[in-house]
């Protein structure tokens, strides 16, 4: 076998061991298998889905500022990844959990304008308008 599909199925079994441990629940066995693939393979075929998948673990750790930065490589090196709409609105939700709704209207209406007819852009859509309808602090 050719070194280059040796790598190539060697980056594949890493992507695929750590995304089963995701799947499993085992987010800190996946967080640690993804930065290892990443750091195996910066430019490989799954580097893009591994950053994603890489910051959906940190984020089921309740690990907020690694989960942002994970996000952030997907949105601003992968910009075809198909996972890239996914990214944008992981970020949104994440900086409207943390009471931060301009970023998270920011990264909703980023989504909505680069990915209009996604299933993530209508999530984006609902969101807004929640955020929208409800009563500020000073209106209670």
């Amino acid at each position: 076998m050719p070194e280059a599909a040796q790598r190539a199925e060697a980056e594949k079994n890493a992507y695929t061991s750590a995304y089963l441990a995701l799947k499993s629940g085992r987010h800190e066995e996946a967080s640690k298998a993804f930065k290892e693939q990443l750091k195996a393979f910066p430019e490989g075929e799954y580097t893009d889905q591994a950053w994603y998948w890489l910051g959906e673990s940190q984020y089921a750790q309740q690990l907020q500022k690694p989960a942002i930065a994970s996000f952030k490589q997907v949105i601003d090196k992968f910009p075809a990844s198909v996972k890239h709409a996914a990214a944008l609105l992981r970020l949104g939700q994440i900086y409207q959990s943390t009471q931060q709704p301009k970023l998270a209207s920011r990264y909703f209406n980023r989504l909505i304008k680069e990915h209009a007819d996604s299933t993530a852009a209508e999530q984006a859509r609902s969101a807004l308008a929640g955020m929208h309808n409800k009563p500020s602090m000073q209106e209670k």
